[in-house]
């Protein structure tokens, strides 16, 4: 069963949920999901939102014939009869969750920064007029909300 995305609560986040980092990032993984994907996560050294965000499949660390991948590949993965590995299904979930999540955070904050960066540019405006373009000021804003609502 797949979660809707607009379903996913944002709210489970700290507030300063982008500016983690190393051990503090790693504990809200494990918070969130569990140490697997921490450490996954870790191994990568993947310390931060934008860093997770930016990383196109952080399971493929889990392909690699390496000793130092081992011990996590035998705890997050099912090996087959014929020796090769498959991820189980909690743990592409779990990270799924977390990239879903963090996309949904970053849109948010984005775009509280264009509104408050909109709220900052009309209440210059409104402080730079003269009382005798006041209405003309009320009617340029009247035109740029309903072309912001138009889109």
């Amino acid at each position: 069963m797949a979660i809707n995305k607009t379903n996913i609560d944002t709210n489970v986040l700290p507030p300063d949920v982008l500016s983690l980092m190393d051990n503090q990032f790693y504990d809200l993984i494990r918070e969130l999901t569990s140490s697997h994907e921490a450490e996954i996560l870790k191994l990568q050294h993947i310390n931060n939102i934008n860093a997770f965000l930016l990383t196109k499949n952080p399971l493929e660390l889990l392909e690699l014939n390496s000793p130092d991948v081992e011990d996590i590949k035998k705890r997050t993965c099912f090996e087959l009869a014929n020796k090769t590995f498959v991820v189980k299904p909690g743990v592409k979930s779990n990270l799924q969750y977390l990239h879903d999540l963090f996309c949904k955070k970053m849109n948010e904050h984005f775009k509280d920064i264009k509104n408050k960066t909109k709220l900052s540019r009309t209440t210059q405006e409104i402080a730079i007029e003269e009382p005798d373009d006041i209405k003309a000021f009320i009617l340029r804003s009247i035109k740029r909300w309903c072309g912001d609502k138009a889109q």
